[in-house]
């Protein structure tokens, strides 16, 4: 008999838009805290940001009058740049709750107060301040937060949050001050959405009512479960994959409805008990979290036996999932958390910055056709969107899976997870092979010369630009970012006499990435070039020019242009073309060359409600 998980027990949080574990509190059953504190946050796609603030001290305290204030440190920075003033009155018992300004509905109706500034995401911290002296601090580790944030601060085993140590009302994990495993929940007085309980819950949840259901019944064949927000017991499934905070079931004898998924999520908050291959009953609220139907807020998981053979994985393959448009709504849906496999499949783009690698179930990599999203209009070229790309994820936990763009995905088999509007593999079994390397231009001949073009994708220095939305990068990434720009340069475009550069927020980084350059190999010496353009980020054009080359001149080409749009005005070039005039002399007589960089425009926003005008433009 496996061991239950008995009442009480707290409902979940949302996950971090980085993929972080979230520090979240219960309202304290102990004595009253000495001063407020972060209860919840929410850290959701876009803008659905906000911060619950708990208080707990015995009193109502007006929040303008005695100071209190929020800080935000972004990208690492340990100076903060927004500072939010709180305003209003907070009950003893009760928490303020700030959102961000552009927040969803459901989030703004609980908002206390709102902030329409940038607010923090997964690489970001935030700091509850009374006047001057801190009182919590929430954030991602790995930079030295400096004196602002005071003393006392920890990581938690997996080193993802940090917070004052100090900070313990709540806390269910015994001493660290941690609790990821409690959900924002959307109510403005600390209670919860009746899936879970804790001590003095006067929502009774621990004594709802319960439904037996089949996990067919529970998905239902439509994209939600027809349960949502009810609690249901759901008997004799086994255990198909096991993660950090959570397991997947699957009924092993399933309905002949291919329209209803046989799988479910059973997220738990902290290390499952149960094993692959264990039968079991779960007894659980159903929630659709962000859009993936799960059971959450665990009453009791009772196990019935173990060893029990899997269901069968589905493949995918050329037509699962269908790589036509119009595709079901219901494609994906209907396999959602169930164990899937590909065999023989590509991987279509590399591993991003959040662990997620774009796979398609076929041979060969799949990419952007011409035209504007289905369904299209009359005119223009349909792009069908790649339905047929999915993706692979590490979401049961482990490091990283890097995986390169172009390799083959021998096998990948687990279930089929929903996270961040993205149907993914959680792989249990993952064979890879190839990677793509780098194929540097070949050596140039006698009197050859050599002309390029570099992507810096964002180059951005380390200091802040009011005059655009730019980011603000530490140090260490632009030292980084400087040594891999510098290798791509001479060891892959072969040190080229002219190179043209995109995105690169100003001269001075420019000049900077010249002078990494020199300094790996001095033999390689770069002027930089770069003329400001009109651009809301901040990223311009510009040439790196070796000195065999003689420049006569740079001029910059359409700046300050306009065209006209439903009979308003707009400037034609965010970042205006510009032209090198000039020769090269290396080979003993001047050869004249012209050379323009060409980066206008962004495809930002050419299927939207603005298309008509991008396009235009």
């Amino acid at each position: 008999m496996l061991s239950p998980a008995p009442c009480p027990c707290v409902p979940r949080r949302l996950l971090a838009g980085m993929l972080l574990g979230l520090l979240a509190l219960t309202a304290p059953v102990a004595a009253n805290a000495a001063d407020l504190y972060f209860s919840e946050y929410i850290e959701g796609s876009s803008n659905n940001k906000a911060l619950e603030i708990f208080n707990d001290t015995g009193a109502a305290i007006n929040l303008g009058a005695s100071g209190y204030n929020v800080q935000m440190f972004f990208n690492g920075n340990p100076v903060s740049t927004l500072t939010i003033n709180l305003t209003g009155t907070v009950a003893d018992g009760d928490v303020f709750v700030i959102a961000q300004a552009a927040a969803d509905a459901a989030i703004l109706a609980e908002a206390d107060q709102t902030n329409g500034s940038g607010w923090f995401n997964g690489d970001d911290a935030v700091v509850l301040r009374k006047g001057t002296t801190v009182l919590d601090v929430i954030g991602q580790t790995g930079f030295d937060p400096g004196t602002e944030w005071g003393t006392g601060l920890t990581s938690t085993a997996d080193n993802t949050i940090r917070r004052k140590t100090t900070v313990t009302g709540g806390d269910t994990n015994g001493g660290d001050a941690f609790n990821p495993a409690v959900e924002w929940n959307g109510f403005a007085n600390n209670t919860f959405d009746g899936l879970g309980c804790y001590p003095g819950d006067a929502n009774g949840a621990c004594n709802v009512t319960v439904t037996e259901k089949e996990i067919y019944e529970i998905q239902g064949n439509g994209l939600t479960s027809p349960f949502a927000g009810q609690t249901v017991l759901t008997k004799n499934n086994v255990v198909t994959a096991v993660g950090a905070d959570g397991f997947f079931i699957q009924d092993p004898t399933p309905d002949a409805d291919p329209e209803t998924s046989d799988g479910l999520y059973v997220f738990t908050g902290s290390a499952p008990t149960v094993l692959v291959g264990d039968l079991v009953d779960v007894k659980a609220g159903v929630v659709e979290f962000f859009n993936m139907t799960e059971m959450s807020g665990v009453i009791e998981v009772t196990g019935i036996s173990s060893g029990n053979p899997l269901p069968a994985a589905v493949l995918f393959g050329p037509t699962v999932p269908s790589p036509n448009q119009p595709q079901p709504a219901t494609e994906m849906e209907r396999y959602e958390n169930m164990l899937v496999r590909v065999e023989n499949g590509t991987v279509t783009g590399p591993t991003n910055q959040f662990g997620e690698s774009s796979v398609v179930a076929a041979p060969g990599r799949t990419f952007r056709e011409p035209g504007i999203l289905f369904p299209g209009l009359p005119g223009l070229p349909v792009f069908d969107g790649n339905p047929e790309i999915f993706e692979i994820d590490n979401g049961l936990g482990g490091p990283t899976i890097e995986l390169a763009a172009g390799s083959v995905v021998v096998v990948a088999e687990g279930p089929l997870a929903f996270s961040f509007s993205d149907y993914q593999i959680w792989p249990t079994t993952l064979e890879v092979v190839g990677t793509i390397e780098p194929s540097p231009v070949r050596s140039r001949a006698a009197g050859e010369f050599t002309v390029a073009s570099q992507n810096l994708f964002r180059l951005f220095d380390t200091t802040d630009d009011p005059s655009c939305d730019d980011d603000v990068a530490t140090a260490q990434q632009f030292a980084d970012r400087l040594n891999k720009f510098s290798l791509q340069i001479r060891t892959v475009l072969g040190s080229p006499d002219v190179l043209a550069v995109s995105e690169v927020e100003n001269l001075g980084t420019l000049q900077a990435l010249a002078a990494q350059i020199l300094a790996d190999d001095p033999s390689v010496s770069y002027t930089a070039y770069l003329e400001e353009g009109d651009d809301i980020g901040c990223i311009d054009v510009g040439f790196l020019v070796r000195d065999t080359v003689d420049v006569d001149s740079i001029e910059q080409f359409g700046k300050g242009d306009e065209f006209e749009f439903n009979n308003m005005t707009f400037l034609l070039n965010d970042r205006p073309p510009l032209v090198l005039e000039g020769s090269y002399t290396a080979n003993g007589a001047a050869f004249p060359l012209t050379v323009i960089a060409v980066h206008q425009r962004s495809l930002s926003g050419i299927d939207g409600g603005d298309g008509p005008r991008v396009r235009e433009k």
